[in-house]
């Protein structure tokens, strides 16, 4: 029996969102004061070499580069050259291992993972360490720790100084290009968001415009992730941004999944559903071993490249074996999942080169455009679906309403009478005629015999006032009261009279009625109560014509 997932991506769908909020607000009050920028913008310098110990070796290394280490190593970087030191701070992006910033012998900046964290690895912050005042040499000593477990390359970057107030503009011109377009990712997750939530309030609900926001959300959060500036700003909740990264990118197969299978047939459809689970089931996985320390995200990354290709490729697959008939459909969709399959298969490329992701702008503009497209595509299927909608609605109406008093139909009446058989309710049920119909038409014409018609509808809905009302034949009619009606009530109306004018001309509208009650708990149901009705209302017509004299007209 396949495990039902459908719920999960729900739930991490607003854990995600939550999270964002969360970090987005606690790191506003951390960057004001001391870490604003207040003084004229001045170029950040970027140092490329380093002297590197490791093991008792030392040799001089060009950053950025990538290290095979399992121990303990050490940078030496000499910052001489820098100008006007104590005014200055060094920036700092090594990830995943415990830091010592040394300068003088002495330890001007530590950042070791606390042990209670729920992941051991420390994420990727992006550090500003400020240098301080008198120091004898212009050396700084940084002591590296890994903490990663089955990983052991860790990329060294260029380390940049300048003055700290200048370093969040350096920041955010270095990757304002990529985080415009970021930006817009998440603008639009919040539009496909909110045409979602508007489809289905209107009861057309589009889930492709769903699983174009997830595509948007994750896609735009695990661009953001990439960038220094995130990794400085959330570092005082680096936790989130680690998980949130992750998060976003063992996820984001998954609703481009749910989009490929529009495009598959049946057999199809069952496949995506078992590569689906896989994705979701991988990154459950991986939570719960983050969290129980057992292994964290970083330490399985090249399992998660191959389930997310995989998958990918499973996807793509299906859609080419498929044979249905959205074959236009089914080509737009190979065609941009390949796309973005190879955008993703390029990315994890090149991490294996730098290690670590970057979302080239080509590669987050492919997102964007094939966002933009399921998007209309969403907007499409709504336009058609509310029309079908307004179709539907229309027959409804016309199944359920009688077109000449606006009464409900003789199949609303049946289906009301189902209902109160399967769920027994406390109701009165009125059973009606309207005597002299066949004489007036006769006599008189359709015209006065429809306005009989017409004005008996009218007559019965505005005496029972709450009560349901139908028209089940020509001159037939019933009242169904969800609530138990008095005797004396029902009664009264027999000696009401109502009429009719035309042309100057009034005639008599006599309805014939007979009651009977039922109750949820009685011995009779709503059937057998209907057919004691309809036997009082026969009684009460033979009385009418018995004593009623022949004439229609009356002046």
């Amino acid at each position: 029996m396949p495990i039902n997932f459908r719920k999960i991506p729900d739930i991490i769908y607003i854990i995600l969102i939550t999270a964002i909020l969360v970090s987005t607000f606690s790191v506003k009050s951390y960057y004001t004061g001391e870490n604003a920028n207040l003084v004229d913008f001045k170029p950040i310098s970027v140092i490329d070499k380093a002297q590197l110990t490791y093991k008792g070796k030392d040799s001089y290394i060009n950053l950025p580069t990538l290290l095979d280490v399992t121990d303990v190593f050490e940078l030496k970087i000499n910052i001489s050259g820098e100008g006007n030191l104590p005014e200055k701070s060094i920036g700092l992006f090594i990830g995943y291992c415990d830091v010592d910033v040394i300068v003088d012998g002495k330890v001007i900046y530590r950042d070791h993972v606390d042990n209670k964290n729920f992941t051991y690895s420390g994420g990727y912050p992006y550090r500003i360490i400020k240098i301080p005042q008198n120091i004898s040499a212009p050396i700084v000593k940084i002591k590296v720790k890994p903490r990663l477990k089955l990983v052991h390359t860790y990329t060294i970057r260029p380390i940049e100084i300048g003055k700290k107030a200048n370093f969040y503009t350096y920041l955010m011109k270095d990757g304002f290009v990529g985080m415009t377009i970021s930006a817009i990712l998440l603008f639009i997750f919040f539009i496909s968001t909110l045409m979602y939530l508007i489809s289905a309030m209107l009861k057309s609900k589009i889930s492709k415009l769903y699983n174009v926001g997830l595509i948007s959300l994750f896609g735009g959060v695990y661009s953001l992730t990439s960038f220094k500036v995130m990794s400085y700003l959330f570092s005082p909740n680096i936790e989130f941004l680690y998980f949130i990264e992750y998060t976003s990118l063992l996820l984001l197969p998954y609703p481009m999944l749910k989009i490929l299978e529009s495009g598959a047939n049946e057999k199809g459809k069952k496949i995506l559903f078992w590569i689906k689970n896989i994705v979701v089931i991988n990154y459950i996985s991986q939570v719960i071993m983050t969290f129980l320390g057992i292994f964290v995200f970083k330490d399985i990354l090249i399992f998660s490249h191959i389930i997310i290709c995989s998958s990918m490729i499973g996807g793509i697959g299906v859609l080419f074996i498929s044979n249905n008939n959205k074959k236009s459909r089914r080509g737009i969709a190979i065609i941009f999942s390949t796309y973005i399959f190879l955008s993703l298969l390029f990315v994890i490329i090149t991490f294996k080169g730098n290690g670590q992701y970057t979302m080239y702008g080509f590669i987050l503009w492919g997102f964007i455009f094939f966002i933009i497209f399921q998007i209309a595509q969403g907007t499409i299927s709504y336009i058609q679906s509310k029309n079908e909608n307004a179709r539907t609605n229309l027959y409804k109406k016309y199944i359920y309403q009688d077109i000449m008093t606006g009464l409900k139909s003789r199949f609303a009446f049946e289906e009301k009478m189902k209902e109160i058989k399967n769920s027994p309710i406390d109701a009165t049920i009125i059973s009606c005629d309207l005597n002299d119909l066949k004489k007036v038409n006769d006599t008189m014409g359709h015209v006065y015999g429809d306005a009989m018609i017409k004005k008996a509808g009218d007559v019965l809905k505005n005496y029972f006032r709450g009560a349901n009302v139908y028209r089940t034949g020509g001159d037939e009619y019933v009242v169904i009261s969800e609530k138990i009606l008095e005797d004396s009530y029902v009664e009264n109306f027999k000696y009401r009279e109502f009429f009719i004018e035309i042309s100057e001309e009034r005639v008599l509208v006599k309805i014939s009625i007979g009651k009977c009650d039922v109750y949820h708990d009685g011995e009779i149901n709503i059937y057998e109560a209907f057919k004691i009705a309809d036997e009082k209302m026969y009684e009460d017509k033979v009385a009418y014509k018995n004593k009623t004299n022949t004439s229609l007209r009356y002046s």
